[in-house]
């Protein structure tokens, strides 16, 4: 498929977008020349360029900018998906625009989201070797206070391990 440019619908005139993922400067400026390529950055891993109209500059995620430009307005309570999961794949193709449970439903379908439990996730205070620990102490008569004070952790969170509400998982 031969790759297509169309005007970035807010700055007609001075870029344009490719159905590929490239940005276009089509007017000179300041500095720049008409033709010329613009290299994005990244942010969170979407690829993003900054566009100057009238001495004003604004960084925008060139996925955006290519479903605008192909597909129509993105309403402001839905959102652009990668449907391959590549952030840095910005062809036409590869998008569409979805709310955002579908948008969060096909990252953990396709495994870019995954859930984190346990002393995977940024918060854990203990390890699930120690939430063992907790439960056999509990088993063995070891009062919740002392056991809390042991692993340094509240007095309420080893009742939950041990009741099986907290790390329901080990």
């Amino acid at each position: 498929m031969t790759e297509r440019w169309k005007p970035v619908r807010e700055y007609k005139g001075v870029y344009a977008v490719s159905s590929e993922g490239h940005v276009m400067r089509v007017a000179g400026g300041s500095n720049t020349w008409a033709g010329r390529v613009l290299r994005p950055s990244l942010r969170r891993g979407y690829p993003r360029v900054r566009l100057y109209r009238g001495g004003v500059k604004q960084d925008v995620d060139i996925h955006r900018l290519v479903v605008e430009a192909f597909l129509g307005r993105i309403p402001d309570d839905l959102e652009v998906n990668h449907r391959d999961g590549i952030k840095t794949n910005n062809c036409v193709d590869n998008l569409e625009v979805v709310t955002h449970a579908e948008n969060g439903q096909h990252a953990y379908e396709t495994g870019l989201l995954v859930p984190q439990r346990g002393s995977d996730h940024g918060q854990a205070k203990l390890t699930e070797a120690q939430v063992l620990g907790i439960r056999r102490l509990a088993t063995e008569g070891m009062a919740q206070r002392c056991i809390a004070r042991q692993f340094s952790i509240g007095k309420s969170t080893v009742g939950r391990i041990v009741r099986h509400e907290a790390w329901t998982h080990v």
